[in-house]
């Protein structure tokens, strides 16, 4: 798995596009149910590529996770200000 801090500005937006893809799919079919190929194919990456940023289906999901509570936290201080 390559760390964020070791990761190209190409690589950050491709793992950007991952987990937005897998926030959508989580949507659709809840987490149970998303698969790392169906991820990587929504994203138009490589399977092997997804795996190189996420270890494991349980990783991935808990970079949804946290990207998603960053956008939640974000958009309640917002409309609190």
């Amino acid at each position: 798995m390559v760390a964020l801090t070791d990761m190209t500005s190409d690589q950050l937006v491709r793992r950007a596009k991952v987990i937005e893809e897998v926030i959508g799919l989580i949507g659709e079919v809840g987490a149970d149910a998303v698969q790392m190929r169906d991820v990587a194919q929504r994203s138009g990456v490589a399977l092997a590529t997804v795996y190189r940023y996420f270890s494991s289906k349980e990783n991935l999901l808990a970079a949804a996770l946290e990207d998603w509570q960053k956008r939640l936290t974000r958009r309640v201080q917002s409309g609190a200000s």
